[in-house]
């Protein structure tokens, strides 16, 4: 039942509640909508690719996942499983100077990998490992550069 007041929070919750199972039960036709208004699509084949793009994206990541953990699909430190938290690290470091050559980020460079036919490398870890390894590596730089700087203070 409508409610008189449209300021009530139980209105305002109650339209947004309607709005929000329309878009779900039409998302197909509103995206088509939008997509013919913004000028992206010419005929039916586009739009397909225009609303599939999220399940292409996932398949390429599951692909390249897949690879490079021999079929286990799990994190090499930790053994963490969940897809979305899993990624591609390079194994000797140096993987944001090869991205900036490369000018590539995310599903772009999986599909670099896929392109150059999964070259050696690489390795699964999860965004925590490579949280730390990060560090390992950022910290193991800064005590060599220290010992270079204690070496040249001795040698004075």
């Amino acid at each position: 039942m409508p409610y008189k007041n449209k300021l009530d929070p139980r209105a305002i919750e109650s339209s947004r509640r309607r709005h929000q199972n329309y878009y779900v039960r039409n998302r197909k036709t509103i995206l088509y909508n939008k997509a013919a208004e913004w000028g992206l699509i010419d005929d039916e084949s586009r739009i397909n690719k225009y609303i599939n793009n999220d399940k292409h994206r996932f398949i390429l990541k599951l692909e390249t996942i897949c690879v490079y953990s021999n079929g286990t699909m799990k994190c090499v430190m930790c053994g963490e499983h969940k897809l979305p938290c899993l990624s591609i690290d390079h194994i000797y470091g140096g993987g944001n100077k090869h991205r900036r050559e490369l000018r590539l980020a995310g599903v772009d460079f999986y599909r670099w990998l896929r392109k150059n036919e999964y070259p050696d490398g690489y390795r699964v870890l999860c965004a925590n490992c490579q949280c730390v390894e990060a560090e390992r590596i950022q910290s193991a730089k800064v005590n060599v550069r220290r010992g270079m700087q204690v070496r040249a203070r001795k040698g004075e």
